[in-house]
């Protein structure tokens, strides 16, 4: 006969327990933050540009950007100003909003630094600035978000851009994105695990940063033993053929269209402001 086992008494008193309220804003704006570089990411290349190829369009927004700085005519930049909103409007709201707010910023970053020129007499020398930059930077951003990351490599690959660059590049925004997703599942982690108050959030930081950096540092290594047994040699191939589609007929028009409104209103000084 087995003997009878008593539950102590300690064990059949009723716990409350009622942790102090603590603020989780640290782990929450950290997150908000984790999830936006994610979003923005998987979001890149949704959109397009009108078909035409990464290769193209790389050439076409360096072309454009090399114009409208040379150019001292501000016809000619608001042409161009007037093309890029014209752009903007087939772009998705979280694309337009993106991309216009980059160009926005850094517009009204140059406007200001250029200030001292209008007590100097020379206002038109900050607007022309300004716009410069808003086409410049508005025109890189609307690359950046209409083509996939791997056809942006590629297409730098074609213009015969060093392997180390274009690895360095590929492997770098690659890693961005995974780094992210480990940060963002050991914030998660971090706010279920987290009971009562804690004073010392900084810790936190520093052991979520301490964890993605020794992943990193693991990731790196597995990276390089599969380089290692694939045979990769650092050398990144490029299409042996160039495939010339409709849509790239249209970059080529406006392209000879702006060397040729280029020509006019600079050389014969039209429409001066």
């Amino acid at each position: 006969m087995k003997p009878e086992v008593s539950i102590p008494e300690w064990m059949t008193q009723k716990e409350e327990y009622t942790p102090r309220k603590d603020s989780d804003r640290f782990i929450e704006k950290s997150m908000l933050s984790v999830l936006g570089v994610l979003s923005k990411m998987r979001n890149n290349g949704s959109i397009g540009a009108g078909g035409a190829g990464a290769s193209v369009f790389m050439a076409f927004s360096l072309y454009m950007i090399v114009l409208s700085a040379a150019s001292q005519n501000m016809f000619f930049n608001g042409c161009l100003f007037a093309g890029l909103l014209a752009w903007f409007c087939f772009m998705p709201e979280k694309t337009l909003r993106n991309t216009f707010l980059t160009a926005l910023t850094a517009s009204l970053i140059s406007a200001v630094i250029m200030i001292p020129a209008v007590f100097m007499g020379n206002p038109q020398s900050m607007v022309r600035i300004a716009l410069k930059v808003f086409f410049s930077v508005g025109l890189l951003g609307g690359l950046a978000n209409s083509f996939p990351w791997n056809e942006i490599t590629s297409g730098l690959r074609f213009f015969h851009v060093p392997d180390i660059f274009v690895f360095t590049l590929d492997i770098t925004l690659k890693y961005i994105f995974t780094l992210c997703e480990i940060s963002q599942n050991i914030l998660i982690s971090l706010k279920l695990r987290s009971v009562g108050k804690n004073p010392r959030k900084d810790r936190s930081m520093s052991g979520v940063l301490g964890v993605t950096f020794l992943k990193s540092r693991e990731m790196a290594d597995e990276m390089y033993d599969a380089m290692m047994c694939r045979g990769f040699d650092g050398e990144y191939k490029r299409p042996k053929k160039f495939r010339f589609r409709k849509q790239d007929v249209i970059i080529l028009i406006l392209a000879v269209a702006a060397a040729f409104l280029f020509v006019y209103t600079n050389h014969n000084n039209a429409v001066l402001m």
